[in-house]
């Protein structure tokens, strides 16, 4: 057992991961878990491993329900070979990240049990998107206006439908609503911060 100040969430999990005592590592928060099926295919997939990791689909919970067995799941690399693959140093959503091949385990699903309310939900975009804000400082962001008008009703569609969330009923619908808000309001932050920047600069 180890304990250490933060770091950051990169630098946090880099840590962890660098005490490991095996090369091949699985990378879960504290509120996510496998599926009873998922150890199976892992073992499976770690006999004779031919890449640096494996991507594994993650259900979400949504609000008062879980993702509907039709809904396309995003896919994640959480399970590596650690000495190939590092964390990256993105303030929010730090992931692992591998130059070398990747796969894809279909049947290692794991489950996000982070959301259970809109609330919760609405909190975290505030604090995501504030977070991604201080990231691109001083970096100009090209046609912000497009995307701030724009983007947000394309994230909307591409989820909604292209993801199949319209089969997790209204749980879906306002994930959905949400999730285009949380881009509204990154682009937003982005342009607010920029007229303060060119406010000082005069």
């Amino acid at each position: 057992m180890f304990h250490e100040p933060f770091k950051g969430y990169a630098a946090q999990k880099q840590s962890a991961i660098d005490k490991a005592q095996h090369r091949w590592t699985l990378l879960l928060d504290a509120d996510e878990a496998l599926v009873d099926a998922a150890r199976s295919a892992i073992e499976a997939a770690l006999t004779s491993p031919r890449a640096a990791g494996f991507r594994l689909p993650r259900r979400e919970q949504v609000f008062w329900t879980f993702n509907h067995a039709g809904v396309r799941l995003n896919t994640h690399l959480r399970l590596f070979d650690r000495e190939r693959v590092r964390m990256n140093d993105v303030p929010v959503h730090a992931a692992p990240e591998t130059r070398e091949p990747v796969a894809t385990l279909r049947d290692a699903v794991f489950v996000h049990y982070g959301e259970p309310d809109i609330a919760t939900k609405v909190a975290k975009i505030n604090a995501y998107s504030s977070g991604l804000v201080e990231h691109k400082r001083g970096k100009r962001q090209r046609f912000l206006a497009a995307r701030l008008v724009v983007y947000p009703y394309v994230f909307f569609l591409r989820q909604y439908l292209g993801k199949r969330w319209f089969l997790d009923g209204w749980a879906g619908f306002i994930n959905a609503v949400s999730a285009a808000y949380y881009v509204f309001l990154k682009y937003a932050k982005v342009y607010e911060a920029q007229r303060r920047d060119d406010r000082r600069d005069r």
